[in-house]
């Protein structure tokens, strides 16, 4: 039942955001992905082929848009099912190399599992809360998986939470 809960409440938290709108910093991790410009041409669709295969565990495609270069996956934590939410949008290209933005955050200090968690999240709000490093480890293990499957990715952190141990930077 959480499953159906939290996949039914996802796309209502996706658009509030509301883990965004207090403690910035504690609960997002951005970078950039430069590849060259031809694996740039594939790489969301790779991606995206890759989570419908669920070839990345607990990854969920929620859109994929060609004419805008951009995907966005939801990631449900294994057991209570909070939602976290990275964005990958190109950035840059020319003739050698594509560069992507990738942004990953918490959607909510409730889970997606929470009955009426849109709704609940109002009040709390204010509670601050990290991510531990998560949404690091989310842009990591696409970053991983796309090296995996043969494409040369250089990967550079633009910010990690405030709340990502120091052992996660590695």
């Amino acid at each position: 039942m959480g499953q159906t809960v939290a996949r039914a409440q996802a796309p209502a938290l996706d658009v509030i955001r509301p883990g965004s709108w207090a403690f910035p910093g504690f609960h997002s991790a951005n970078a950039t992905w430069t590849v060259s410009a031809a694996e740039g041409k594939t790489l969301l669709s790779n991606l995206a082929d890759s989570v419908r295969k669920n070839q990345l565990e607990h990854f969920h495609l929620r859109e994929l848009d060609p004419q805008a270069n951009s995907a966005k996956f939801y990631f449900y934590t294994p057991k209570i099912k909070w939602l976290d939410i990275v964005e990958i949008k190109l950035a840059s290209q020319n003739a050698e190399q594509a560069v992507f933005d990738v942004r990953s955050f918490s959607s909510s200090f409730l889970p997606a599992s929470v009955p009426l968690a849109p709704l609940l999240t109002f009040i709390f709000v204010i509670v601050p809360f990290g991510d531990g490093g998560q949404n690091l480890l989310h842009i990591k293990a696409l970053s991983k998986h796309l090296l995996a499957q043969g494409i040369r990715l250089d990967e550079h952190f633009t910010f990690v939470s405030r709340t990502t141990p120091k052992r996660l930077m590695k």
